[in-house]
């Protein structure tokens, strides 16, 4: 983050810095642009078919607290957690262009300064291959749970497939 600085586990920053990029920040939580709280109220009402897949069969009861269509920074981002900073994102076709690919590209960049890991899968993978897109999610789950870094699978807070 150009100017600014980060402080994993007791978050600080520049408040000037962000101020100039339109960002506010509370303390609490990750810097955010209040102008896109409006957008993102609308867009979790109005999930896609994937994205209400995603959250009403799988991220709504894991052990982990998802929040839907959180503003962080310039982005909405689909589903995150603060606790494992973590964003999973279900992206439609635009994403598959060159300009949404780097879009995307600089999009996962500006987060990954603020500590945050990024899970893509597409709206087909959700809808089509959805088994799949829960293993490969409980699998971060597993190695990235904060009491079992490296991949123990107590409390790792998954779901069973099969549960679904």
């Amino acid at each position: 983050m150009p100017g600014g600085y980060i402080m994993f586990y007791k978050d600080v920053y520049d408040q000037q810095e962000l101020k100039t990029r339109g960002l506010v920040w509370a303390g609490v939580s990750l810097p955010y642009n209040p102008n896109l709280i409006e957008k993102a109220n609308y867009l979790r009402k109005n999930l896609t078919k994937a994205e209400k897949k995603m959250w009403y069969q799988f991220l709504s009861k894991s052990e982990f607290k998802f929040l839907r269509q959180k503003v962080i920074d310039h982005y909405i981002v689909d589903f995150y957690c603060a606790k494992l900073r973590l964003v999973i994102e279900i992206d439609g076709s635009q994403h598959y262009s060159i300009d949404g690919l780097e879009y995307d590209e600089v999009r996962t960049d500006v987060l990954s300064e603020y500590g945050i890991t990024v899970l893509r899968f597409s709206n087909l993978d959700v809808l089509d291959n959805f088994a799949f897109v829960c293993y490969s999610i409980n699998n971060y789950f597993q190695k990235n749970t904060p009491l079992n870094k490296g991949g123990g699978t107590e409390g790792a807070g998954g779901l069973i497939v099969s549960d679904i």
